[in-house]
């Protein structure tokens, strides 16, 4: 019951929850919440966003040939893929917490903080409860509008443009991710007993590595596509 009620007041109180983290590394509920809010994002936005890559490519449709587009429309247009999108929200949301987890907490060990490892993950997994929030507001959004919904900077680009490069970047730059990483910082700090310095350079360090592998792919898949 305590872990339910963290979920609210770790938004409010986050350095109470984290110590009482430190003593019950609870990382089930927060994890289990977030894979369902993850799950359904990804159900609703991927048939808009397949709609959107289709206008894309029939945009440019001189480029490919006819075979190329009837192929996008087919994949595009199938029903399993809110099913596939599903499934790739369910486990690329339980590798990118032990990724994260696992990251953080190597940083925090290397200056000088000592915490178990599900200590870790739970702070992680609480320190994702904005990003809930932000997935519960755009997936109602979307399902309103029938629009996606564009994260953060990306929302001052044309609609067609939050799924380049440069919308994908501008959208790791929004409210809701800052919540979350000034959550990390204190949880981190708190719970590995750094000074908050320590986790901001650890968590800030984290950001930037994970905005290179996220922009990264979309970047290489846009130049293959326009090549």
């Amino acid at each position: 019951m305590e872990a339910i009620k963290n979920l609210s007041l770790v938004l409010i109180k986050p350095s109470r929850v984290f110590e009482w983290i430190r003593e019950n590394p609870k990382w089930w509920v927060p994890l289990i919440v977030l894979i369902i809010t993850s799950v359904l994002f990804a159900v609703i936005s991927a048939p808009l966003s397949a709609d959107l890559n289709q206008k894309r490519i029939l945009s440019s449709a001189s480029n490919a040939s006819p075979g190329q587009l009837a192929k996008a429309k087919e994949i595009m247009k199938s029903p399993i893929l809110p099913v596939i999108a599903a499934v790739s929200a369910f486990i690329g949301i339980i590798i990118a917490i032990l990724i994260q987890s696992g990251l953080l907490h190597l940083g925090a060990y290397a200056f000088g903080g000592r915490a178990k490892f599900t200590v870790g993950i739970a702070t992680v997994a609480y320190a994702q409860v904005p990003i809930i929030i932000q997935q519960i507001i755009q997936s109602i959004y979307m399902a309103t509008s029938r629009n996606l919904a564009a994260s953060g900077l990306s929302a001052l680009l044309p609609i067609d443009q939050i799924t380049t490069p440069l919308g994908v970047f501008l959208g790791r730059i929004d409210i809701f991710s800052l919540w979350s990483i000034i959550l990390l910082i204190i949880g981190f700090s708190v719970t590995y007993k750094i000074t908050k310095g320590k986790a901001t350079i650890i968590t800030a360090g984290y950001w930037v590595l994970g905005t290179v592998f996220t922009v990264l792919p979309v970047l290489i898949s846009t130049a293959f596509r326009t090549a």
